[in-house]
């Protein structure tokens, strides 16, 4: 009668392991529970205590060799996101290595060369549908600019040099809609690899002043010089970042993305102190400025 008991006893036992979830370790212990949900950085499960189910307890992906659950449900390594908002913010470099194409390069200083390179800010939110695809939108600034004294010449013959003053100011703001996918990488799914795609407007925005000491017959005439361009763009940006989970919930990593952007139509106004004025206003460019760049930076993001 013992023997039976305890056979009825072991057949139960396996019977109800069986029946159940599994979670094995890269330490060979074996968890049996029921698998509430997976993210892409930890297990959430619920185990028996007093013929109940207690939720609560959690084990990082990093632990975890492998896990099992009852048919029935998905085997998939496609995660149930818990917390489905993906925010994210960078800074750092633009390059707009187009930006003087039509300009030549016997016109161009070295001084006027570092207009091309600027500082971007970015900052994005995405809807995870699950933890590989979400939607969003991204936002982001990017500026670039000159200001000092430069020798100007203002006539080639002789030649003849005058002293300039010279600020000169770029700004781009671009926002749009944005599709993200995600890869977790490694076993320990601790490194992460995210590509967007967006499509959206851009806002640019010119400012140039200049002042000069120009020669005149009883001395020198100063003029001063005052122009604004504005125009606005559909634009796209492909960006592809790196990221290590420093937190849970948190990433810090590296991004590249590139923007495309040609603008074609602009609003023009330019003063000087000799009273000279021109205003246009949806003007057709004879080239267009193409303010495409490429951005590198810092990135951080955060789930909630």
């Amino acid at each position: 009668m013992n023997k039976y008991f305890i056979l009825i006893i072991a057949l139960l036992t396996i019977f109800t392991a069986s029946s159940q979830d599994k979670i094995i370790t890269f330490n060979n212990d074996t968890i049996y529970c029921r698998i509430v949900s997976i993210n892409d950085v930890a297990i959430r499960y619920e185990q028996p205590y007093g013929g109940e189910m207690l939720a609560g307890k959690m084990i990082p992906l990093s632990s975890v060799a492998e896990y099992y659950r009852l048919p029935g449900k998905s085997n998939s390594t496609v995660a149930v996101v818990e917390k489905p908002w993906l925010l994210s913010f960078s800074i750092g470099g633009g390059y707009m290595p187009w930006l003087l194409e039509s300009v030549s390069d016997a016109e161009i200083s070295d001084e006027n060369r570092k207009i091309q390179n600027g500082v971007e800010i970015t900052a994005n939110a995405h809807y995870l549908f699950n933890s590989l695809v979400g939607l969003g939108v991204q936002y982001s600034f990017f500026t670039s600019g000159i200001n000092g004294n430069f020798l100007t010449e203002i006539n080639p013959t002789y030649p003849v040099y005058v002293n300039s003053y010279q600020r000169e100011r770029h700004y781009v703001n671009y926002a749009g809609p944005s599709v993200l996918f995600q890869q977790p990488l490694g076993a320990s799914r601790k490194l992460f690899l995210t590509e967007s795609i967006s499509g959206g407007v851009l806002f640019y925005r010119g400012e140039s002043q200049a002042t000069q000491n120009l020669p005149y017959s009883t001395g020198y005439l100063t003029l001063r010089q005052n122009s604004l361009i504005e125009g606005t763009t559909m634009g796209a940006k492909l960006r592809i970042s790196a990221g290590y989970h420093i937190l849970p919930d948190m990433t810090l990593g590296a991004d590249v993305d590139f923007m495309y952007g040609m603008l074609k139509r602009v609003d023009y106004n330019y003063k000087d102190s000799q009273q000279n004025a021109d205003e246009a206003r949806n003007y057709e460019l004879e080239s267009p400025l193409n303010i495409s760049r490429i951005n590198y930076s810092i990135v951080l993001q955060y789930k909630l």
